[in-house]
């Protein structure tokens, strides 16, 4: 599986299941689905991102670090959304992308670079045209 895909699939049930915690822990049952729909939706997005930008790292320690960078972003801006609660959303944030980076390092298909041929390589056979025309 691509890794974006993976990532996507892994941050959303990731997201669900903190976005379940709000049930048991929230008093105001208004607030606990539009928080349960943003943890689903933030870890979706969290989760697509840190597999497209992983499809062609290797190390362990890398993917951990990248994902936890874009949970802590993703969480920094629901927070901002949410009038500055921040206290609420980081670690979560944090947790989402180290597990997603994990997931999408340790399990994901990684993509062999590819190197894209300009159009004059390709008709010349790989030779430059000549400056003397």
């Amino acid at each position: 599986m691509k890794r974006y895909t993976l990532g996507a699939i892994s941050g959303g049930l990731l997201g669900v299941l903190n976005g379940a915690g709000t049930y048991l822990t929230w008093q105001r049952e208004e607030l606990a689905i539009d928080i349960f729909l943003g943890a689903a939706l933030l870890g979706l997005i969290t989760g697509f991102f840190t597999g497209y930008l992983l499809k062609h790292i290797r190390k362990l320690f890398g993917g951990i670090l990248i994902g936890s960078l874009i949970g802590l972003i993703g969480s920094a801006l629901a927070g901002y959304i949410a009038d500055g609660v921040y206290l609420d959303t980081l670690p979560s944030g944090a947790v989402l992308g180290v597990l997603v980076g994990y997931i999408v390092v340790r399990w994901g298909k990684e993509e062999p670079i590819t190197i894209k041929h300009h159009a004059y390589t390709s008709s010349l056979h790989g030779q430059p045209p000549d400056s003397e025309v």
